[in-house]
């Protein structure tokens, strides 16, 4: 009889159980879903104050290139340098070693899917930026720390000035980011045999993504094969092949169709920004012969101090007031088991290598916010550590941490919309360049990704000196059209003897055989062909 009345009894425990979980998951995706749309309206808040237009020159270049693929024209840039000519080559030959594969075919991705436009751009590096703050959380909680880290780690990272402008800014930088994520989240888990052959897979992508990544998989190959001990020979084989899977047919293909990439990125950024070739110069040079390889000592070291200026000055910038200081602080504290230490280690070896690269190469100290998403999972693993090491109370925790947060958030709050040079009021006279020059022909321009990106033609940047731009004609009948922005004014070291600012500023109108048009921008127009027959292609397209 016992046995008879427990019985019914049972069913109705076994509900309560099912209840209280079914009720505990249901509180845990409320919580959820009103976090994110929390985080995604100050998210859409930010991106509604601070985006206008694409501030970078890459971005808007890689643009067109993936606008180009998207339209069925193939692997077709209309940006050309002065340096990827020679006499009687094809403007339209294609300088292969310019633009990494796979971050030419996500832009053409999303400028099919949402339209050949600037939010496109922005849309694309938001997207991995939400991408790379979700997979940092998942780090953060699956291992390194507990939910406690994850939400300060993605509150460190949703909050750090250079990660929200990369997230706007159409650059590949949030792509990279994902991808270092994806990295650190894979070595976290070995030995397991996937784990190894997806860092593999992460570290291939990310250098087809940015030929300044190619320093990162030799480490991340290495970290495999020193840290797992037990598999250390098939774990190391699957790292190899994960990462051979993507680079190697790539690197085969590369190498059958011209100067190769690698080779070519890694001496053009050696020798841009140095005293023979202060800023971007070295694109500027037509018909000089190959560039020096080899820089004087002296210009070796000037252009190192400068580099390392650079870095030094974007440390307090990568992430308001803190995250650098923290992550610093993270790599003298106590490993607390599961490979957090090696990690941590792992990652400063990573931006140093990367730093010392930047101030040796082009000194584009802004791809170093692909670091912030794992560097703030260390910082909030040190927050939390030396808050329990202190025996604070729970209410005294949160308030320095609220106060942590709230300091780390103040440059975001301060921060203004950046200037966008003028471009906005450039459009409408790039629209009308778009009227006047046709598909087959070619304009000289000193903002030759702006041209490309808003007036949908072929762009030549133009050379350093005038008369390189009277050689350059001559060779390429193409280029019938010049125009000029207020940009030219900005560096004059892409303009040493002051033709081309002469030019702009004092409409000292040069005569080169076979120009059509000069363009002035803002400012007048001159003819300088049979001004009737240029009319004619304007009123023909109304």
């Amino acid at each position: 009889m016992k046995t008879y009345f427990l019985k019914p009894h049972l069913p109705r425990k076994l509900v309560a159980s099912r209840k209280q979980t079914l009720d505990r998951q249901l509180r845990i995706w409320q919580k959820s879903l009103l976090w994110i749309v929390f985080f995604s309206g100050l998210f859409l808040l930010h991106f509604a104050l601070q985006f206008r237009v694409p501030l970078s020159a890459r971005a808007m270049d890689t643009g067109q290139v993936g606008r180009n693929l998207a339209m069925g024209r193939g692997e077709e840039s209309w940006v050309v340098r002065p340096l990827d000519l020679a006499p009687g080559r094809d403007l339209t030959v294609f300088p292969r070693w310019r633009y990494p594969w796979l971050e030419t075919r996500l832009v053409a991705i999303f400028l099919t899917v949402f339209g050949f436009d600037d939010s496109s751009l922005a849309i694309y590096s938001t997207f991995f930026f939400l991408l790379s703050l979700g997979m940092a959380y998942l780090l953060a909680g699956g291992g390194i720390g507990g939910k406690r880290t994850a939400f300060l780690a993605f509150i460190l990272a949703f909050t750090s000035p250079v990660l929200l402008r990369s997230a706007i800014s159409g650059l590949p930088h949030t792509v990279l980011a994902f991808l270092l994520v994806a990295i650190f989240l894979s070595l976290s888990r070995l030995p397991a045999p996937g784990a190894a052959l997806a860092a593999g897979l992460a570290a291939g992508a990310g250098l087809l993504v940015d030929y300044d990544w190619m320093f990162l998989p030799p480490l991340v190959i290495c970290y495999v094969g020193i840290f797992s001990p037990s598999q250390r020979p098939r774990n190391l084989a699957l790292s190899l092949a994960g990462f051979g899977a993507i680079f190697f047919p790539w690197f085969v293909f590369a190498a059958t169709s011209g100067p190769h990439p690698l080779a070519f990125h890694l001496r053009h950024g050696w020798l841009t920004r140095s005293v023979i070739f202060p800023e971007g110069s070295a694109d500027m040079y037509y018909r000089t012969g190959a560039m020096p390889l080899r820089l004087p000592l002296s210009m070796i070291i000037g252009k190192l101090n400068r580099g390392t200026a650079a870095a030094y000055g974007f440390i307090p910038r990568f992430s308001g007031n803190l995250l650098a200081p923290l992550f610093l602080l993270s790599l003298f504290t106590r490993d607390r088991g599961g490979g957090e230490g090696r990690l941590k280690y792992l990652l400063a070896a990573m931006m140093a290598v990367l730093a010392l690269w930047t101030a040796a190469g082009r000194q584009e100290t802004a791809m170093m916010a692909a670091f912030v998403p794992v560097a703030a999972v260390f910082a909030a693993g040190f927050v939390w550590d030396f808050l329990e090491k202190q025996h604070y109370s729970p209410s005294r925790r949160r308030a320095v941490v609220g106060g942590l947060l709230a300091l780390n958030i103040l440059p975001v709050l301060l921060a203004s919309p950046e200037r966008a040079g003028g471009r906005p009021e450039l459009l409408p006279s790039l629209t009308y360049a778009t009227r006047l020059i046709r598909e087959e022909e070619a304009v000289a321009t000193n903002d030759p990704e702006l041209t490309s990106w808003y007036a949908n033609r072929r762009a030549v940047l133009i050379p350093i000196r005038l008369e390189m731009m009277a050689r350059l004609m001559a060779d390429q009948p193409e280029v019938r059209f010049l125009l000029l922005t207020p940009r030219i004014l900005e560096s004059p070291d892409l303009d040493p003897a002051g033709g081309w600012r002469g030019i702009f500023a004092l409409h000292a109108y040069p005569v080169f055989s076979r120009l059509n048009q000069t363009i002035v921008l803002p400012g007048p127009v001159v003819f300088q062909g049979d001004k009737s027959a240029l009319l004619r292609r304007v009123s023909a397209r109304w």
